[in-house]
């Protein structure tokens, strides 16, 4: 009783009056602070889609907003808007096997690797694949950086560091991550240049 009080009071500070001279007075970081604070916090877990800290952030949001004065907009009347999402749990049933000119090796999973899809198929393999290493995985004409240059890598497996170059702060922003050191880029890239896959360098 005494947090639904405490909520109910910060919707009201911030929503009691529209002029803009009191509004804001009313948007204050306290204010600001207390609505963070409360979706972040570990008792949402996160609020992963479709789990009961996703429905209690959803239902917050939605008391904030009819606490303004808002009201829903959703086809069934409602607050939510449906939207169909997919969940893909992965099992990894074999081990993963390299051969070079070294030699071969064999790694097992979850120890060694790990593995997800990206798509909805029942299986997915790479048999017979070649593996080959393409730095950072990034093609930026701007930042006069090419890790690929001439090599065709289509129907290949990419390895590839995470991240992007760090130690020249005259590129990428220095330490600063750009999306060109995001995961999503490099599978992006990986798929413009019609390879297999992408899998990241443990050492990276």
């Amino acid at each position: 009783m005494r947090t639904s009080f405490l909520l109910m009071a910060v919707a009201a500070t911030a929503c009691a009056t529209f002029d803009t001279d009191s509004a804001g007075r009313a948007i204050t970081k306290d204010a600001l602070e207390a609505h963070v604070r409360f979706l972040a916090d570990d008792l949402l877990e996160g609020r992963g889609p479709g789990t009961r800290g996703d429905a209690l952030a959803r239902l917050y949001i939605a008391r904030q907003m009819q606490e303004c004065g808002l009201r829903p907009a959703a086809g069934d009347g409602s607050w939510m808007q449906p939207v169909p999402i997919l969940g893909i749990t992965s099992t990894v049933t074999k081990s993963l096997s390299a051969a070079g000119k070294g030699g071969s090796a064999s790694f097992a999973a979850p120890d060694f690797f790990t593995a997800v899809a990206g798509n909805a198929a029942a299986g997915a393999e790479w048999r017979a694949a070649e593996l080959v290493f393409v730095g950072y995985g990034i093609t930026a004409p701007e930042q006069q950086w090419d890790d690929f240059g001439s090599t065709d890598v289509k129907g290949k497996v990419l390895l590839v560091m995470n991240n992007d170059p760090a130690d020249d702060p005259a590129r990428f922003a220095g330490k600063t991550r750009l999306y060109y050191g995001r995961w999503s880029y490099k599978y992006e890239e990986a798929a413009r240049r019609d390879a297999r896959g992408a899998t990241r360098s443990a050492r990276s």
